[in-house]
């Protein structure tokens, strides 16, 4: 997952997070809270929002 930058595709790196080890999750209320615990190497301001966003915690809501 590290390594040169990559350019913002977000499915990508939604995926590559849950495929690493990299992450830790939290489940409250339908809500799955996730945090990296290095940040992302991604291009642009995009990227670096969302590597930012993921060290603090991401929330992704699933309804049942």
């Amino acid at each position: 997952m590290r390594g040169e930058p990559k350019h913002l595709n977000f499915n990508e790196l939604i995926r590559e997070v849950l495929e690493s080890d990299d992450y830790e999750m939290e489940v409250e209320d339908y809500t799955v809270y996730i945090k990296l615990k290095k940040p992302l190497r991604y291009e642009g301001v995009a990227g670096f929002a969302l590597s930012y966003l993921f060290r603090r915690r991401v929330r992704f809501v699933r309804r049942f």
